[in-house]
Formats: C-alpha cells, sequence, structure tokens
C-alpha cells in the first residue's frame, strides 16, 4: 500500500539496466526484511565507500528509472570506516528481486540468474554492475610502459564466482581463479573464506573495456589513463586482438 502511494513501479520486463543493477545487487547490495515487534521493514540497500557519492548519485538513477524511487546517498561511519549508502525502503522492491531469483537475507549461496545467465547482453551488464562495486582496476608499476592492468573481483559465494569465470570465458577472457583462499579482514581482524578472478594484462583490459567498460567514475579514471598510455605507445599486433 506504501509502495503504491508513492508510485513504485515495476519492470514489466528484463532490460540492460536491470541487468546492472542485479550485478550491483551482488556486488555490494543487501536485502532486509527487519521484524520489530508487529512491525516489519523492508529495505534494498546499497553501500560504497566515503568516497564514490558519484557512483551511488548513478545507481540511484538506476533505481529510480526502474523502480520510480529514489533514496538520498547517506554517511555511515562502521568497523572503522566511512561509507555512503542508499537505503529504499520498499516491500514490493524485495519481493520483486526475489522473485527475479535474490531473496532476502545472507549472500552465502547466490548465483546469478537465468534470465541473465541465458542472454549476453544481459550477462556483460551483470559484470559491469559486479565489476564497478566488489572489483578492482589496479594499475601496477611493471612491463614495457611501467604499467600494467589487473581487473580483480572478489566474493565469498562461491557459486557466483564459479558462473562469472564461465562467462568471462565464454567471451574470450584470459581468467585465472582462485578458490576458498583464507583472508584475514583487516577491518574486524578475523579471517574469512574469499573466492578471486583476476584478468591480467593488456589484452584482457582492452577487451574489458571494449564489451563491459563501467559506470564508476572512479574506474572509468583508470580506464582513461591507461588509453592515454595506448594511445602514445601503440601495442604489439599480438596483443591486439
Amino acid at each position: 500500500m506504501w509502495d503504491k502511494k508513492r508510485g513504485v513501479v515495476f519492470p514489466l520486463k528484463y532490460s540492460n539496466e536491470l541487468a546492472e543493477l542485479f550485478g550491483i545487487y551482488a556486488g555490494d547490495g543487501c536485502l532486509h526484511v527487519c521484524r520489530r515487534g508487529t512491525a516489519v521493514e523492508y529495505r534494498f540497500v546499497v553501500t560504497g565507500n566515503a568516497t564514490e557519492s558519484s557512483y551511488l548519485e548513478y545507481v540511484n538513477s538506476l533505481v529510480k528509472l526502474l523502480f520510480n524511487l529514489s533514496s538520498a546517498v547517506s554517511p555511515r561511519h562502521y568497523l572503522n570506516r566511512n561509507w555512503s549508502v542508499l537505503i529504499y525502503r520498499s516491500k514490493g522492491i524485495v519481493t520483486y528481486f526475489e522473485e527475479k531469483g535474490y531473496p532476502p537475507g545472507r549472500k552465502e549461496h547466490i548465483s546469478i540468474p537465468v534470465w541473465i545467465l541465458d542472454d549476453d547482453v544481459f550477462s556483460l551488464n551483470f559484470l559491469r554492475g559486479l565489476f564497478d562495486t566488489d572489483g578492482h582496476l589496479a594499475i601496477v608499476k611493471k612491463g614495457r610502459f611501467n604499467a600494467y592492468p589487473v581487473i580483480s573481483i572478489q566474493l565469498k559465494p562461491k557459486e557466483i564466482i564459479e558462473e562469472v569465470f564461465k562467462l568471462l570465458e565464454g567471451f574470450g577472457f584470459k581468467a585465472n581463479a582462485y578458490f576458498d583462499v583464507a583472508e584475514k579482514d583487516r577491518r574486524t581482524n578475523k579471517f574469512s573464506i574469499k573466492n578471486h578472478i583476476y584478468l591480467n594484462g593488456w589484452r584482457n583490459f582492452i577487451l574489458w573495456k571494449n564489451i563491459v567498460g563501467s559506470s564508476n567514475p572512479k574506474n572509468i579514471e583508470k580506464i582513461n589513463r591507461l588509453d592515454a598510455i595506448l594511445a602514445n605507445n601503440p601495442l604489439p599486433k599480438y596483443l591486439q586482438h
């Protein structure tokens, strides 16, 4: 009833924007059903670093386009770090995500929904959303240009990393995957198991830039820096394809 009063709408068909939002959820999103006595609150939350408010504004524009609902970017302090968050209070949005493959609660065993896996374009948009939230583009000082691109994605759920690895191989990437790696979280000082994918080198970077890309300003800035290097230092032909 509250959703209807606020004019919340729901996508009638799958789209590139919806696939990207699902990737964002798989990376840094949460779906909560909070019960306090007889009251129940439904929340869709997206979290980013404190410096990523401009990217969260982009995420907010996606939610507005798809569901006609907006949220202010709010600061939070958690585990000795500053964060920016979007919070959407909507039973309908939480229910919609659940019906399309993502139930509320912990994301320990999530996978990529079938409607995304079955469509190459949706899969690429999903990968963009996932990379922009739980991925990283590093420029390592090594190689002929003293700059070597490394794209990485790390997640706790093993199932989704295995699916991402297969997708990347299908799109022609040369990926390296590492499963069940015990790592110490500097924020909590506790160990947890994570799974990683690495796309090393210029060939992977060029392919990623051309077919996946990024909507996150911090990644776009690094992509532009690497493009500037390529503009002045053409790659050998064997690295161009």
